[in-house]
């Protein structure tokens, strides 16, 4: 950003362990249902879906932590289980209350003066499943459910709880041509201590706000470097689930080299309550360098 440079992701895997497990340490984007692990470079839309922009950060849900996976054969079908745990919760503090920095500063303080520490209560958890299904020679469905818990509010000690699903499904008759659908829809329940702008809750507690969002969009690859589809995207506000914002759109775009040289256009609406509809027209080029490791399915 223009006041930092700070890391993304930066982890080590542990790729042979004992009993067919796998693990992982540092920090990365969470399994939190598909799009939060995605790089916004294999998008075909520009930018991340409302859902996690909303719920789970600007830019994703990165968090340091340590993970264990396995992978399972459930009759003829892989079956991928992941559990995590986290520094801290997705980091909605900043958007919902306005003080995160606040809390960190406030945090730096007890730490400094001996205060007592952050305990296993403070952390985040997340678990995945997901399973992988091979429907004919050149078709494919990819589902998955998330669900987890965290702290996002240090300074109110406020929690939240998510839950997802999300499926892929792809048909490449050849190199050259690829249909893909994806879906994915998040659930939450937040702790937040503002019922209405300015009145706060009652002393027995906080209140509890139950947003949700989903996303979906289909993508066709034609004579392998253009691209067309749609889009919908959809999010509640974390503090008032009855003010949402829906979006639609369309896109296409020209693959120069793969994934290292894209130019892609993306003309979208909002439908946003009260507020005109904004329309827009977005242009993106992205290029990068370097290697860079085959995507997964």
């Amino acid at each position: 950003s223009a006041e930092e440079v700070h890391i993304e992701e930066a982890y080590i895997t542990f790729t042979a362990l004992p009993g067919g497990f796998s693990a992982r340490a540092g920090q990365w984007l969470t399994f939190v249902g598909r799009h939060n692990r995605e790089h916004p470079h294999v998008f075909s839309y520009l930018d991340h879906p409302l859902l996690v922009r909303e719920y789970l950060g600007g830019e994703g849900w990165s968090s340091v932590g340590a993970q264990l996976s396995t992978l399972l054969d459930v009759g003829s079908v892989p079956l991928t289980l992941t559990a995590e745990v986290l520094d801290r919760g997705p980091g909605a503090a900043g958007h919902a209350h306005g003080h995160e920095e606040e809390s960190h500063e406030e945090e730096h303080e007890d730490s400094s003066s001996g205060a007592p520490g952050r305990t296993l209560g403070d952390l985040a958890y997340n678990g995945r499943a997901s399973m992988f299904l091979t429907l004919g020679e050149s078709t494919w469905l990819d589902f998955g459910a998330s669900a987890g818990t965290g702290i996002y509010d240090e300074d109110e000690n406020l929690r939240q709880v998510w839950y997802g699903a999300d499926a892929k499904f792809k048909w490449a008759p050849n190199q050259y041509t690829s249909l893909t659908v994806v879906a994915e829809f998040l659930g939450n329940a937040y702790d937040v201590i503002e019922l209405e702008p300015g009145i706060l809750a009652v002393a027995s507690g906080p209140a509890t706000s139950r947003p949700f969002g989903f996303f979906a969009n289909v993508d066709y690859r034609f004579n392998r470097k253009w691209n067309v589809g749609a889009l919908v995207d959809y999010a509640q506000e974390i503090e008032d689930p009855e003010h949402d914002q829906l979006g639609v759109g369309a896109f296409g775009g020209f693959s120069l080299f793969e994934e290292s040289t894209l130019i892609r256009l993306l003309a979208r609406r909002d439908y946003v309550p009260e507020e005109k509809d904004p329309f827009s027209v977005q242009l993106q080029v992205v290029f990068s360098l370097g290697p860079h490791k085959p995507h997964q399915f």
